[in-house]
């Protein structure tokens, strides 16, 4: 009777501390992250132009917040918001991590490409690169 009585007790305390505990407080890890961009078309960019990349996951109400970096900064710049801009032609894999489970991560490969009819000429006039 006395187990009875002290699990019971213990229990209520249990529940008790937890009713204290706003919902807000409580952070779910996502279990996986994928990279997507904002237009779902756009897998591509420019050099000069920006793509806004976002981070989707399977789970529910999970926090999202992630780390963001490139793999070459010589080709692609991103900031901690995900704006991606382009600076040379290349390929950058992007990564962002999870700042709630660090062993979740995605990566994302973007092609970064020099706008139509773009040229680089030497002091002559000659085309150096298009």
């Amino acid at each position: 009777m006395k187990k009875i009585v002290a699990l019971s007790l213990l229990a209520a305390f249990s529940l008790s501390g937890c009713a204290n505990t706003p919902a807000s407080s409580i952070v779910l890890a996502p279990e996986s992250i994928q990279i997507m961009t904002a237009d779902e078309m756009a897998s591509d960019v420019l050099v000069g132009n920006t793509l806004q990349l976002v981070i989707s996951s399977p789970t529910l109400g999970a926090d999202l917040s992630v780390t963001w970096s490139v793999d070459v900064s010589e080709i692609a710049s991103i900031t901690e918001n995900g704006l991606l801009t382009g600076l040379s032609r290349g390929v950058a894999v992007v990564s962002a991590v999870s700042t709630i489970n660090t062993a979740v991560l995605a990566t994302k490969s973007i092609n970064v490409n020099r706008a139509p009819g773009y040229r680089i000429m030497d002091a002559g006039g000659a085309v150096v690169v298009e």
